[in-house]
């Protein structure tokens, strides 16, 4: 058997690549092999609300890199695990089997997932195994983009302005890949075994592409015929406005940068609007890793821990299925179940609904969120449902409300979104459109939903509530 220091181990997690991944463009050592190893957890699956629409995206990706692995004469190997508590003890038994003495793997910013890889740390340590953090889910290093007295930025416009400072693109390059193959017939085996093992009775269905060529492709063309458009299309729901990249950078597909180089040769600006959006993840991201409670579904804002949040099922199932009687509201709810994806503008919409106007709180509508989508992250999911509630750092305040009858006028005025999801408003005229009710009573109908709540006096109620929370945590009660 071949000495442990010959061997190196690859641990993918959410970064399912090897382009522009550092755990294959570092060249360690040139005789090192190399050998890969994913863990499916099923308590971490479960606990994290992943939806079965993104689990089928990283079946197909892994099915995918097993293959492209197998031609380049790497072991790939896919294990399930009922959760993360097991991986210490399976990477010393596996990195023995196999005589690996080095773990590679890139880091996650999530609480659990950190406090697995201290776990994997301490015990690969103490049994004499090196292992070797990267960051590579961000294009900037989180911790490294602070204000003057070197904090964490709160605010996302100073960090903006800080992280395109930084960013230095003179040095910015997707490095090639470097690697070893392996011989060992036993260990291809191995491999070929525990991967027959865990797709035998693996049932699902993507409707995702899941090749980087084909996933590429689509990002040229958005950058090609769209981006200088997006800002002004980016908040219109029924067109094709949006680049469709938030799956594949949420199961690690495609890097961020990857999709900045290609607006970089593209001649686009690194304040361009759909930029602005990959500095949003960054920023959630950076967040986790200076603000720990975060990923511990803890608010940013510490008074809004005294609001009495709605209880209601009722209230949270007929929003959950869209039957809030609010036709933008419905028709984004409802493309969430059917698509396992929203609109950005809509998901804003829908959030400030349940969080605002019903007053039920933003963790249901986050986990409900993970549950469904394909492109859901803890980070920028968490992020985005703290900045609609305003408990978030940076959010929007609390007495801003967004009116759903206002948003679907000025961002779907000829109701096609909407007529599109809820098909049962297909007939009426655009000027009824985002106020159906009295077309539907005067023809006698009864096709659609009543209002689940007035708008003025749930708004009124919204920033009281936030006002008086906010009033017993200054003064101490």
């Amino acid at each position: 058997m071949m000495s442990k220091n010959n061997r190196r181990l690859i641990w993918l997690r959410s970064d399912l690549r090897m382009m522009d991944n550092i755990l294959f463009s570092r060249d360690y050592e040139s005789s090192e092999e190399t050998i890969v190893i994913y863990f499916h957890a099923i308590h971490e699956w479960k606990l994290h609300k992943k939806s079965n629409i993104q689990r089928a995206l990283i079946f197909d990706r892994l099915k995918y890199l097993y293959l492209l692995f197998k031609e380049k004469n790497i072991p790939f190997f896919i294990f399930e695990i009922n959760s993360f508590s097991e991986i210490p003890d399976f990477l010393i038994q596996f990195m023995n089997q196999f005589s690996i003495q080095k773990l590679l793997s890139n880091y996650e910013y999530e609480y659990d997932e950190s406090e697995r890889d201290h776990a994997v740390h301490f015990l690969l340590s103490r049994n004499n195994f090196e292992y070797i953090q990267m960051h590579n889910q961000t294009l900037l290093e989180p911790g490294t983009v602070l204000n003057g007295e070197k904090k964490m930025y709160k605010v996302f416009t100073p960090f903006k302005k800080k992280w395109i400072h930084q960013l230095d693109r003179s040095k910015f390059n997707i490095e090639t890949n470097h690697y070893n193959t392996l011989t060992d017939k036993i260990i291809f085996e191995s491999a070929q075994n525990a991967y027959n093992n865990f797709f035998r009775d693996v049932e699902y269905e993507n409707k995702y592409f899941y090749k980087e060529k084909e996933i590429l492709e689509i990002f040229n063309s958005f950058v090609l015929n769209h981006l200088a458009d997006y800002e002004f299309t980016r908040d219109i729901p029924a067109i094709n406005g949006t680049s469709k990249m938030s799956p594949y950078l949420a199961v690690g597909i495609v890097s961020p940068q990857t999709l900045i180089k290609i607006c970089i040769d593209s001649k686009i600006a690194l304040d361009n609007s759909w930029v602005n959006e990959i500095i949003w993840r960054e920023f959630y991201i950076h967040l986790l890793q200076a603000f720990p409670d975060l990923g511990q579904n803890k608010p940013f804002l510490q008074y809004t821990k005294f609001i009495p949040w709605n209880e209601s099922e009722d209230d949270f199932n007929k929003w959950k299925k869209g039957m809030t009687g609010f036709p933008i509201v419905d028709a984004g709810m409802r493309q969430l179940i059917e698509e396992g994806w929203m609109h950005n503008r809509v998901r804003m919409i829908v959030a400030s609904f349940l969080t605002k106007n019903l007053l039920i709180h933003w963790k249901k509508g986050q986990d409900w969120f993970m549950q469904h989508l394909v492109d859901g992250t803890f980070a920028s999911n968490n992020g985005g449902w703290q900045w609609s509630a305003s408990t978030g750092t940076d959010s929007q305040p609390y007495f801003r409300v967004f009116n759903p009858i206002t948003q679907s006028k000025n961002f779907d005025p000829n109701g096609e979104y909407i007529k599109k999801y809820v098909p049962e408003l297909k007939n009426i005229p655009r000027k009824y459109i985002h106020e159906p009710w009295d077309y539907i009573q005067l023809n006698s109908e009864n096709i659609y939903y009543e209002p689940m709540v007035s708008l003025s006096s749930s708004r009124k109620q919204a920033i009281e509530t936030f006002k008086f929370a906010k009033e017993k945590y200054e003064n101490g009660i």
